[in-house]
């Protein structure tokens, strides 16, 4: 997958095909709860998109896909650099001692997060 440059004063929108490690896809409103946190060389410094209670922060619940939006005064707090997440996937399962299979999963995305573009 070809690396992607996304300028800082922009705003990214991306779907999101979710699924757990068995590859097994969720819908996001599925879920008992999901959070995504995008960052690129400091975890501790994150941009987070979450779906709680019913409640999506973040999340665009579209008909067939879900999408993730993060606005641009956001995207500038990161430093330039690959945006990373790690997302943490919790759903309902009698199996379980607590009664949800939670699953945390960490990856990059193919978008590099760079400066303005100030020749644009």
């Amino acid at each position: 997958m070809a690396i992607q440059k996304i300028f800082k004063g922009s705003d990214l929108l991306f779907d999101v095909r979710l699924v757990d490690a068995t590859g097994t896809p969720y819908r996001i409103k599925d879920t008992a709860g999901f959070s995504i946190k995008f960052y690129t060389s400091d975890p501790a410094d994150y941009i987070e998109c979450k779906y709680e209670n019913g409640v999506y922060s973040g999340i665009i619940e579209g008909e067939t896909i879900d999408s993730m939006f993060i606005n641009s005064t956001d995207l500038e707090r990161l430093k330039e650099g690959l945006i990373n997440y790690i997302y943490m996937l919790k759903v309902l399962n009698p199996v379980f001692s607590d009664g949800t299979y939670d699953e945390t999963v960490t990856g990059q995305t193919n978008l590099y997060l760079k400066s303005n573009n100030n020749g644009i």
